[in-house]
């Protein structure tokens, strides 16, 4: 599992406006190039949008989905990069002074490409090191 935090100075309805907004995930998730379609239901549970991922060489099209909501503390997704995997990703949102506390931690819960995972879970702390930096950047430039 990965492991991954950054503060952000705002506050954690700020944060949760870019997490709610399915269309702006390309801006701040590494490697998510596009959103194509975002399920009406969205921001529900079970409901999804629909990406495209690529990776170096690997280029996915497919969705992540809410698993669960809890504005503006909590959000549980299940990220799919199928036929390659399928990973859950939990964002926490903890007050810390004047702004947040931002962790996105995320498990592989499927996928055979993924294994063994020593190899995989230093290239998705990165990857989500980075996302985070991102999120930063968004959040802040729009206060």
């Amino acid at each position: 599992m990965s492991v991954n935090h950054v503060r952000i100075d705002a506050a954690p309805d700020d944060v949760f406006r870019i997490l709610r907004a399915a269309e702006r995930y390309a801006d701040w998730i590494y490697g998510a190039k596009v959103v194509r379609d975002v399920d009406q239901g969205w921001p529900g549970v079970n409901a999804a949008f629909h990406h495209t991922v690529s990776m170096g060489l690997l280029r996915c099209k497919d969705s992540t989905k809410i698993l669960e909501i809890d504005a503006p503390h909590r959000l549980v997704l299940e990220a799919r990069m199928r036929p390659f995997g399928v990973a859950h990703v939990i964002v926490t949102v903890t007050p810390v002074g004047a702004g947040v506390r931002v962790t996105m931690e995320e498990k592989v819960v499927s996928g055979h490409f993924f294994r063994p995972k020593r190899w995989l879970e230093p290239l998705l702390a990165l990857r989500n090191a980075i996302s985070l930096r991102r999120l930063k950047v968004l959040v802040e430039g729009e206060l």
